[in-house]
């Protein structure tokens, strides 16, 4: 099925469903096609779907929802409160990827954001934000629980962009016992749970490759695989800043070998993780 089918499907079922179901929640989200495959752009419905037994509509198709009822819209996962947000928009564990992007448009309420730089943000704009911190993808654990046998010593989970013939050969130079866990075509949202829950140790330049890893106990580091990423880090602060982490820059990994890496293992910090707050707030029922 081409892309441009695909999405005219989409928003068929997405208008169904919203004739169908008037209690439908709209959820406002990068992921808008299937083939668009990023697990921190994709895992927003699947959380929300554990916490609501209603319907959950794409922002894209649900006409009926935001024209008709005039309903709010959700923003729940991803580095995408600047560009996604529309005014009546409800933020939820959402966060901001650059302090210098700009913002569309202030939202109709905070409920929660990802850190603590994202709600300095927010209110550096006129944005009312309570220090109500966290990812809603730390919430997967108390849903999902997958076998935490372990098959590799070393997890890397490469951001896309760094996912080029330098990071591979450095790959095959590790050994056996070493995985590659890609953000992008990783199958279902389980099987990307349990490659990282496979891991001893987890170095990843992707931020919900730390999340992840955090939720499910997998100890971890922030790494730079490459200079691709222009940008200051801000998302990663954000979100290392809310679980109480002190190591707030990338470690260069690609210049590493076996030995070097065990070494940087004991950089590792244990998140503090505390998501009562957050469910106090969750917008879903």
């Amino acid at each position: 099925m081409s892309n441009r089918i695909r999405l005219y499907f989409n928003i068929f079922k997405n208008l169904i469903t919203d004739i169908i179901y008037p209690d439908s929640y709209v959820l406002l989200y990068a992921k808008s096609l299937e083939s668009n495959n990023n697990f921190g752009d994709d895992i927003g419905e699947v959380i929300v779907s554990f916490l609501t037994k209603k319907k959950l509509l794409q922002y894209r198709g649900a006409y009926i929802s935001r024209f008709l009822r005039k309903k709010p819209n959700y923003l729940i996962v991803g580095s995408i409160i600047p560009q996604f947000t529309k005014p009546n928009t409800i933020i939820w564990g959402s966060g901001v990827g650059e302090s210098t992007h700009i913002l569309s448009n202030k939202p109709l309420k905070v409920l929660a954001v990802r850190g603590p730089l994202t709600r300095q943000y927010l209110i550096e704009r006129g944005v009312d934000c309570p220090d109500v911190y966290g990812d809603p993808a730390l919430l997967l654990s108390k849903y999902y629980a997958p076998n935490k046998e372990k098959k590799y010593k070393f997890g890397l989970i490469p951001h896309f962009l760094d996912q080029n013939e330098e990071f591979f050969q450095y790959m095959q130079k590790l050994g056996d016992d070493v995985i590659f866990i890609n953000v992008r075509k990783y199958g279902t949202w389980k099987n990307f749970i349990d490659q990282v829950c496979s891991c001893e140790f987890v170095f990843s330049s992707s931020l919900h490759g730390l999340i992840i890893a955090d939720a499910f106990g997998i100890p971890n580091i922030w790494c730079q695989f490459s200079h691709k990423m222009e940008d200051d880090g801000f998302k990663f602060r954000d979100y290392l800043m809310s679980v109480n982490k002190h190591n707030l820059r990338p470690v260069e990994i690609m210049d590493k070998d076996r030995d070097d890496l065990d070494v940087l293992k004991t950089m590792a910090e244990k998140p503090t993780i505390n998501l009562d707050n957050m469910l106090s707030v969750c917008p879903f029922k």
